[in-house]
């Protein structure tokens, strides 16, 4: 019968006498009652309750009725109505006010007849929900449905509704693109995020970002029309007006000094040669090593420089991405304040004009007119109509002709996956993201040949990147040359939360083809860390080439607390990938002197590695399938001074099982200490033993590694394992 047809929906009309009549055409149908009743199933706080129906009586032209409204869950037999009454309705089509002081809830309204024999019934049943005015997300909940009425402390929003993202929520809320989610306004507190904004119908957002003072922050503008002129603190004293204010110049006066506001924006990358601390600015003679820093504007407090799309040469590019520092005191003061505080910046501002201050706070005649502010608040991903289109693609540009570093800002109130940025965008070779604490942009490789991403930072739960967050900036690496422009493209399934990047809880973010074929380098000073890898494949190249490697980048205008590189014909990398071993020189740059700790982790399957001290002539064996720390002393910016040695070879599983009970005997101090260590299984005892047979060292502790005091000489070895393995060594 409907062959050919193809049926996208059903629409039911109710016919309760069963006449073959819908009940709205059908002046006999159900004499005496009332039919298609209905209420609004949102509504706002404060709004009418309406009943709409028609009546239909056989010999009244009115009747009354009771009704009850009750709690959705409520049992109507036990427990108090929220409000009840009595209706007078009039035969015909009706609308009824029921309910005025509404309240936000989920309510369903009852509404009751009597038989002929005066028995009351329940004639009807009706569901709706009041929406509050404002609401903000739970902290605590774990799910993450925005219409989910216990997520919000309130009561789930609607089209009327002004909502705050609270920090340090568990979780926070995904917008399903099947689902109704809206709201009036929409507030973010710092750190905040809610995946796929571009499934919300909202009205205009507003954001804060809280900073430290005294350091530079990689930044992304995340709403439209910001400007230069909007990074600025009101006056001490003055608060930040209540969320959802219109921040204009009588809300929130403007002020340029204390703090004082810096911005960069992105020029190009450049090449400095490095210099070790011993001016030897080579890993060998006539080995020189260069390294990639950051090129940016002077830093300035300009008034109108738009962070938004705009025109140049006739193409359209977009300039969202900046870098900031703020400075507590006044521009005239160099000393560096209280690095403790933190400032809260809010936009959208709305202001039309702002002025220019003196370094010590003086206002100035000269000033500058906000001409344009049209659809601020809005998501600055979005069309000027309100749509937003997917794929995204956002055109950057750098200031430098043939420079193939950009700086691209994340436009989304979420977290972007790297991997499947990486995955879409196969012109880039690389990422970088700016560590602000070391002042040092860290690379994230993926493998176009499938193996996986390759982070110079491995995610230990604490320094996770392999995801860029809300309002951050970070760089790319074009793979072809003479470039200008960057087109990068933003996908939906690109868009994920904190939680699902896997930001917090993640103990350990190596792939298991990662583990097997990677050796990680890690050196720590304190509280500040820097890392690189080198990756072992068949087929890569042991030359330095852009397209599998990834340069280290430092920030030019601020020295590197740590910075940490393999080299490769004159390249400093944070990631090296390599088809063999043999000699890797490592280099670290560093602002000052420290104690210098260094973990070099080496897969299970890889042997016979060691790290080599060129001035000291040591040897540090690295033991397999362990993350052997080693301590370097006090250290100063070096090139070449360390280096590893060794082959990827993979191991048998009988060879696998004799490293288990590998022990290495060495010299160390000019021969006046014994280093016994062993590259697998803990030991439990080490005995040494002169040429006529005395014992003349012991050590009964369970250790990996013995240093024992004794004079260079023939001795014999002797180590015990906990599984009864007894291995014995000659040292001469």
């Amino acid at each position: 019968m409907i062959d050919g047809y193809n049926l996208y929906g059903l629409f039911f009309r109710s016919d309760l006498d069963g006449d073959g009549l819908p009940d709205c055409l059908d002046p006999e149908c159900c004499s005496g009652s009332l039919t298609n009743l209905g209420v609004t199933p949102h509504l706002c706080e404060g709004d009418v309750v309406e009943l709409l129906g028609q009546a239909k009586y056989e010999k009244e032209n009115q009747k009354s009725f009771k009704y009850s409204i009750f709690q959705e869950n409520a049992d109507i037999n036990t427990e108090a109505p929220v409000f009840a009454g009595d209706m007078l309705i009039d035969k015909g089509i009706f609308q009824k006010e029921v309910w005025i002081d509404t309240k936000p809830g989920k309510y369903k309204l009852v509404i009751y007849d009597t038989d002929e024999e005066e028995n009351e019934f329940v004639l009807s049943t009706l569901f709706f929900t009041v929406h509050p005015l404002e609401t903000t997300w739970s902290a605590t909940t774990t799910d993450t449905d925005w219409n989910t009425w216990e997520n919000w402390s309130d009561g789930s929003p609607w089209l009327c509704t002004n909502v705050i993202i609270p920090e340090s929520a568990k979780v926070y809320p995904i917008l399903e693109e099947t689902a109704v989610n809206g709201c009036n306004f929409i507030h973010f507190e710092a750190n905040t995020e809610v995946k796929n904004t571009h499934n919300l119908d909202y009205q205009k957002a507003w954001v804060d970002v809280r900073l430290r003072p005294n350091r530079y922050y990689m930044l992304a503008a995340p709403l439209k029309r910001i400007y230069s002129g909007d990074w600025f603190m009101a006056a001490e004293g003055q608060q930040l007006p209540p969320c959802f204010t219109i921040l204009n110049e009588n809300t929130y006066p403007e002020n340029r000094v204390t703090p004082t506001i810096y911005q960069r924006m992105w020029d190009a990358t450049s090449i400095n040669q490095l210099i070790g601390a011993d001016n030897r600015p080579h890993v060998k003679p006539g080995e020189e090593v260069d390294v990639a820093v950051t090129g940016w504007t002077k830093p300035f407090n300009w008034l109108a420089t738009p962070y938004d799309k705009n025109t140049m040469d006739g193409q359209d590019y977009d300039f969202n991405a900046l870098s900031v520092w703020v400075h507590p005191l006044k521009p005239s003061v160099d000393e560096l304040g209280d690095n403790g505080q933190t400032y809260t910046f809010r936009f959208p501002k709305e202001h039309e004009e702002y002025h220019y201050y003196d370094e010590n706070g003086i206002l100035l005649s000269v000033g500058a007119q906000m001409k344009e502010r049209g659809n601020c608040g809005r998501f600055i991903y979005e069309q000027e109509d309100g749509k937003a289109l997917f794929p995204i693609v956002m055109w950057f540009k750098n200031n430098s002709f043939n420079n193939k570093t950009f700086l691209v800002g994340n436009p989304f109130m979420t977290h972007i996956n790297v991997e499947k940025f990486l995955e879409v965008n196969k012109h880039l070779s690389s990422v970088k993201l700016y560590d602000a604490e070391n002042g040092t942009a860290n690379s994230l490789i993926y493998d176009l040949e499938g193996d996986g991403m390759l982070a110079a930072t491995p995610g230990d739960g604490t320094a996770t990147l392999h995801s860029i967050a809300p309002m951050q900036s970070f760089f790319v690496t074009c793979s072809a040359e003479h470039v200008e422009a960057c087109a990068i493209t933003f996908t939906e399934d690109m868009l994920k939360t904190r939680a699902e990047a896997g930001q917090t809880g993640r103990q350990n973010a190596f792939s298991p083809w990662e583990e097997n074929s990677t050796i990680r380098i890690s050196a720590s000073t304190g509280k500040n860390r820097a890392d690189a890898l080198v990756h072992f494949a068949e087929g890569r190249s042991n030359h330095y080439l852009p397209d599998e490697d990834a340069e280290i980048l430092l920030e030019r205008e601020v020295n590197p607390t740590l910075a940490l590189f393999s080299i490769a014909e004159q390249h400093a990398l944070d990631i090296q990938q390599r088809d063999k071993g043999g000699e890797i020189p490592l280099g670290m740059c560093m602002a000052e002197p420290a104690e210098v700790t260094l973990t070099v982790t080496v897969p299970a399957n890889y042997s016979d590695w060691v790290l080599y001290d060129r001035q000291t002539k040591r040897n540090y064996p690295l033991v397999a399938g362990k993350a052997n720390k080693v301590k370097l002393g006090r250290l100063k910016t070096h090139i070449g001074r360390f280096y590893l040695k060794g082959q990827p070879d993979t191991l048998t599983a009988d060879e696998m099982d004799e490293m288990r009970h590998r022990v290495v005997c060495y010299w160390e101090d000019n021969g006046k200490r014994m280093g016994v260590r062993s590259e697998g299984e803990q030991m439990i005892r080490c005995e040494v033993f002169s040429i006529d047979g005395r014992m003349v060292a012991q050590d009964e502790s369970a250790a990996v590694e013995y240093n024992m005091s004794l004079k260079k000489g023939l001795y014999v070895v002797k180590v015990y394992f906990s599984d009864g393995t007894i291995v014995s060594e000659k040292i001469v």
